[in-house]
């Protein structure tokens, strides 16, 4: 018996990015679009723009320790800033 050919394919999800500015919290983190929103977390990937580039890297934050941004090229470390960029990918 033949099978149709979109079953033999995985489907594919296709990754989008959302922009977003960054806040405070009020508690020493940060969050997406106000500071109610979504937290950035420990391990959260993202880009951040800087100097009119989108930097990739990752959410680095310990306890007792302000967040921070850490580049994928280099591994060069950033604090964060409120009004920030940054962009989150989706899966859709």
């Amino acid at each position: 018996m033949a099978r149709s050919a979109t079953l033999d394919q995985p489907t594919k999800k296709e990754e989008t990015t959302t922009k977003w500015t960054i806040y405070p919290d009020g508690t020493g983190a940060f969050a997406c679009g106000s500071p109610d929103g979504l937290l950035l977390r420990h391990g959260q990937v993202l880009e951040v723009f800087l100097g009119d580039h989108w930097i990739p890297g990752v959410i680095e934050h310990h306890a007792h320790e302000a967040p921070r941004f850490i580049a994928d090229n280099g591994k060069t470390a950033c604090g964060l800033c409120a009004c920030m960029k940054v962009r989150l990918p989706e899966w859709g």
